[in-house]
């Protein structure tokens, strides 16, 4: 769902305690990601339990508390810790075309296993 035009919202991740460390909340969340970009968000919300696992998880993934709580949200739970992240559109890695007679430029870094 979304907050607003921008704003898309997490409403709700769960993992039961004999499946939690096992990434499966970090493959779902990327789900979630995938879904939000291709939906046209720029931000995603989430409100989360005032857990330690609960906001270390999301801190983790990039979410900051923010300022300023969704007023209904907060209304509705009032004690959780209200978190946004700002969503950047996955870019496809360029690969640098090598350099006639395989020089490379100062500022790239040497292949792997090769001494700079």
């Amino acid at each position: 769902p979304r907050l607003t035009e921008t704003m898309g919202q997490l409403g709700l991740l769960h993992v039961s305690n004999g499946y939690r460390r096992r990434g499966i909340a970090s493959r779902l969340f990327g789900e979630v990601l995938a879904l939000a970009r291709t939906d046209g968000a720029t931000y995603l919300y989430v409100s989360a339990t005032p857990s330690e696992s609960a906001v270390g998880f999301y801190l983790g993934k990039g979410f900051t508390p923010t300022a300023h709580p969704d007023p209904q949200l907060l209304r509705e739970e009032p004690n959780d810790i209200h978190m946004t992240l700002a969503l950047q559109r996955r870019q496809t890695r360029d690969v640098p075309a090598k350099r006639a007679g395989g020089g490379r430029r100062a500022s790239e870094p040497p292949p792997e296993g090769e001494a700079g």
